[in-house]
């Protein structure tokens, strides 16, 4: 299939179609998360998040690789085909890598984790998610950030499918993350004949451009995604599955505050990159998508101050539930808020090759988060963690 103009998309009409996508996938993600708290309880989903985030920051090493061939294929003229070649072979690698690190480490995961099948979770999730991502962020960066966003839609009605199946089973929480392992490698095999792409060996040319933007990327993305799954994994240390299965379902209700801020931030990326690598001016283009993105966040918040402990504590979520407190929901809604109006500026940064700024960003962020949630989540457990990530979001956001 053959990519088209970037600099001639427009964002208004990808946003909308973006918008549609993630609207699926979140009611998808409400009826499955709905599922997962009566079945599992609030201590078998957070058991499940844990290792979900443990394969998220894990996979940032592929999927920061497949941000910058997405980045570069977006470009005029770009060889897109040895890009994608890459970043599979490079995907490959951490796939590998995850597998050995588990092996070796698993008389300190498999205690951390729950179990010896969650552990294998985690490199079955990393693998999965990896294939597919590297070919959705090619997919999108060829001229389609509508489509991907489409395929990650398939995706989540596929995994919720199989995930629920396998909780029929009997599986519980192993059968949830084995769910999104399948849901994945399939949807990952669609997308791939979708467009059928050429694999083609790389040039020293093409690594060498991509390592110019990864080596800032890949670490201001590794140090961005291991704070925003630092959030369960500490929790998880300081206050037990059960408070992230709390967190998890703040988390669910606040999804719709992301929904335009992502959908808008794709197609800002991607029009971005194209103009830019034609020498243009994406000034207003940043202008424009700022004015719309905290449309849905905001409301998200004041609701969230309104009705918190209505919603945590609501039947429909099981008994497990009935003390949970309102009081995270108002806090994930305050780091959401923050987190989507930050999201364009580095969007466009990124898109005007410069991760430097990115990283010395986020690396600042990091720097303030790590004592500041670890030290208040000694103290205060759960709170302490949200506020912490709070601070940090904050300072990101103000940089």
């Amino acid at each position: 299939m053959v990519g088209r103009d970037t600099t001639e998309l427009s964002i208004g009409r990808e946003a909308f179609l973006s918008v549609v996508g993630k609207a699926v996938q979140i009611i998808l993600g409400f009826v499955g998360i709905t599922i997962f708290t009566r079945v599992l309880g609030s201590d078998g989903l957070g058991r499940y998040r844990t290792v979900l985030a443990a394969a998220f920051v894990i996979l940032t090493f592929s999927e920061s690789i497949a941000a910058v061939v997405k980045k570069r294929v977006a470009e005029v003229e770009s060889e897109s085909a040895e890009y994608l070649m890459l970043a599979l072979v490079v995907h490959g690698g951490v796939t590998v890598i995850t597998i050995l690190g588990l092996s070796i480490g698993s008389p300190i995961a498999v205690p951390y984790f729950g179990s010896t099948e969650l552990t294998i979770g985690v490199g079955l999730i990393t693998a999965s998610i990896g294939f597919f991502s590297v070919l959705n962020y090619y997919q999108g960066g060829i001229g389609y950030p509508a489509r991907s966003t489409w395929a990650d839609s398939l995706r989540s009605v596929l995994t919720l499918g199989a995930q629920v199946g396998l909780l029929t089973l009997g599986y519980r929480e192993f059968g949830v993350a084995l769910g999104l392992v399948i849901a994945s490698i399939i949807s990952g095999v669609f997308v791939w004949l979708s467009l059928r792409p050429s694999l083609v060996v790389p040039t020293a040319e093409t690594a060498k451009r991509t390592y110019t933007f990864a080596r800032y990327s890949l670490p201001s993305s590794f140090i961005s995604r291991l704070y925003g799954n630092a959030d369960t994994l500490l929790i998880n240390a300081f206050a037990g599955a059960s408070a992230v299965g709390f967190y998890s379902l703040a988390s669910q209700f606040t999804q719709p505050a992301t929904l335009l801020g992502s959908s808008i931030s794709g197609a800002l990326g991607v029009k971005s990159s194209g103009i830019d690598s034609t020498g243009g001016h994406i000034r207003q283009e940043l202008i424009n998508s700022t004015c719309y993105i905290g449309l849905i966040a905001i409301p998200t918040l004041f609701g969230a101050f309104a009705i918190s402990d209505a919603l945590m504590q609501a039947n429909l979520f099981g008994s497990t539930y009935n003390d949970a407190p309102g009081t995270v929901l108002i806090g994930v809604a305050l780091i959401q808020l923050i987190n989507v109006y930050q999201r364009p500026f580095s969007t466009a940064i990124g898109a005007s090759d410069r991760p430097d700024i990115n990283f010395r960003v986020n690396l600042l962020a990091v720097f303030f988060y790590a004592p500041t949630a670890f030290g208040l989540g000694m103290m205060h457990s759960l709170y302490g963690v949200i506020a912490g990530t709070v601070i940090a979001e904050s300072i990101r956001f103000m940089t």
